[in-house]
């Protein structure tokens, strides 16, 4: 039997998000790419749409908590991480305009991706996966558009991770429309909707996805691709995407 010191265990933390006007939210999170998560938790959840609407983010020097202002906000209502423990409303926060107008915002189709191309992105991933390949219990997503990698992060919270790759972008005047996300853990609505903001068309992931997951896809006109391995895939939806 192994001990504790023979291998590393994943680190896990409370980040308290004291936003002003807008309550507080507490996420569980890896203690890495603050600023990026933040960033990108605020335009995921719809309290901003560009960096111009943050008027402060002042992360302490502990990490444990962060204050927030934004302009205004920018859906009618927000929803938090499938992390978070928010205190508004109840506990539950909604993003309608990905509940309710899914028709009218739904993606065309523009970029094609190829299988081979999604099987060539699996190895870029894995290399930038080094705190999964040292606990093997962190996430971790990828961003690619139809030639390379545009970012990639870890987390102890799947959802985090495509917060922090929404952070970069921003943050970056990085494009996510029409992109495809990777990643390791079970693609949940939550992920949907958190991708769907970002503009990603297709999700593909080592896991499944949900039932609601795939309902919210085909709403979405998104594509999902599940139990991705380096040389098969299994396609639920949204096929004319890939060749």
């Amino acid at each position: 039997m192994q001990n504790k010191q023979q291998y590393a265990l994943p680190q896990e933390n409370m980040l308290n998000l004291e936003i002003v006007g807008h309550g507080s939210v507490r996420l569980i999170c890896s203690n890495d790419a603050l600023h990026e998560l933040i960033v990108g938790f605020l335009f995921n959840e719809g309290l901003i749409s560009d960096l111009q609407q943050l008027k402060r983010l002042e992360i302490s020097e502990t990490s444990a908590v962060a204050w927030i202002d934004v302009d205004k906000v920018s859906l009618k209502t927000i929803r938090t991480s499938g992390l978070g423990s928010p205190i508004l409303e109840g506990g539950v926060w909604r993003n309608s305009v990905l509940n309710d107008n899914y028709q009218e915002i739904c993606w065309g189709i523009k970029n094609i991706f190829s299988q081979d191309y999604i099987y060539s992105c699996i190895p870029l991933m894995q290399k930038l996966a080094i705190e999964y390949g040292k606990t093997g219990g962190i996430h971790c997503s990828a961003l690619f558009d139809n030639e390379k990698l545009l970012a990639a992060y870890e987390d102890i919270g799947r959802h985090n991770t495509l917060d922090k790759i929404a952070g970069k972008c921003l943050m970056n005047h990085i494009s996510s429309e029409d992109t495809l996300l990777i990643t390791s853990g079970r693609i949940s609505s939550e992920m949907v909707r958190k991708a769907f903001r970002m503009g990603v068309s297709v999700i593909a992931s080592y896991s499944t996805p949900t039932q609601s997951a795939y309902d919210m896809a085909i709403d979405a006109g998104m594509t999902l691709i599940g139990y991705l391995k380096k040389d098969s895939m299994r396609l639920f939806c949204g096929e004319e995407r890939i060749v």
